[in-house]
């Protein structure tokens, strides 16, 4: 029995989650696998807190695949790893490219310029 009912208006939450999940959490490869536009994945993914949490959850298991690529690297020696695993977990230690200087709570430190100070500044005085 043929619906008039759009395809997109069809699909529940489940097989959108589904589609995510295998996916890995990028909503136009889930939306192509649906057969919908990317877009009404989006308004979905906008709408429901729990393909939201299939999403994080998807990108969270990516970042750990990443993270074990990333040490493997390092123990194998591979320079470009070892010195990008030094500057982004070993800032503690010194081994940065620039100094981050945090406010109050790690928040911004608010610095007041006035425009002649900064004209001043921009142009090298």
């Amino acid at each position: 029995m043929k619906t008039n009912t759009p395809k997109w208006q069809r699909l529940t939450e489940a097989q959108i989650a589904d589609a995510l999940e295998k996916s890995v959490g990028i909503m136009s490869v889930a939306a192509e696998r649906l057969g919908v536009d990317r877009s009404t994945i989006c308004r979905r993914v906008q709408k429901s807190q729990r393909l939201r949490d299939v999403i994080d959850a998807a990108t969270e298991r990516t970042m750990d695949v990443a993270e074990a690529a990333l040490l493997r690297a390092v123990q194998k020696g591979e320079a470009w790893a070892v010195c990008f695993f030094l500057k982004c977990k070993a800032k503690a230690r010194g081994y940065s490219e620039r100094k981050e200087i945090t406010g109050p709570a790690g928040k911004p430190v608010q610095v007041a310029v006035s425009e002649a100070e900064l004209d001043k500044i921009i142009e090298g005085q």
